[in-house]
C-alpha cells in the first residue's frame, strides 16, 4: 500500500532493465527496489541491478514467480552469467540506456 509500482515493458535486455532502474533510483531515491522476474533468471537480474544501485542506499531485494525451467532457458541463463563480470563495472560506472520505465502505481 502507497508503494509506486514502475514496469518496463520494453527492455531489450537485462542490462538495460538494471540502467533504467538506475536512472529511476537516482531521480526518486526510493528506500528499496524489488526486482521481479522468473525464477531462473532472478539471481542475475538482481546482481545487476544492486550493481547498478551500489552508489545510492537504496536496497535491492527480489522476488520470482514459479516459472517452467526449459533447458534452453537454462543454457542461455548460464552464458549470459558469463557477461556479468563485464557488465558489472560498467553499471558502476553509469552505464546509459535508453529508460522506457513507466509508473503504473500510486
Amino acid at each position: 500500500p502507497g508503494a509506486e509500482l514502475v514496469l518496463d515493458r520494453t527492455a531489450a535486455s537485462t542490462y538495460g532493465n538494471a540502467v533504467a532502474t538506475a536512472a529511476l533510483v537516482r531521480s526518486l531515491a526510493p528506500d528499496e527496489v524489488i526486482v521481479v522476474t522468473s525464477s531462473w533468471h532472478v539471481r542475475r537480474a538482481a546482481a545487476l541491478v544492486r550493481a547498478a544501485v551500489r552508489d545510492s542506499a537504496t536496497r535491492v531485494v527480489s522476488a520470482s514467480a514459479d516459472s517452467p525451467r526449459s533447458l534452453s532457458a537454462v543454457v542461455r541463463e548460464l552464458a549470459c552469467w558469463t557477461l556479468v563480470p563485464l557488465q558489472r563495472p560498467l553499471l558502476g560506472r553509469g552505464g546509459r540506456a535508453r529508460s522506457s520505465a513507466a509508473r503504473v502505481g500510486p
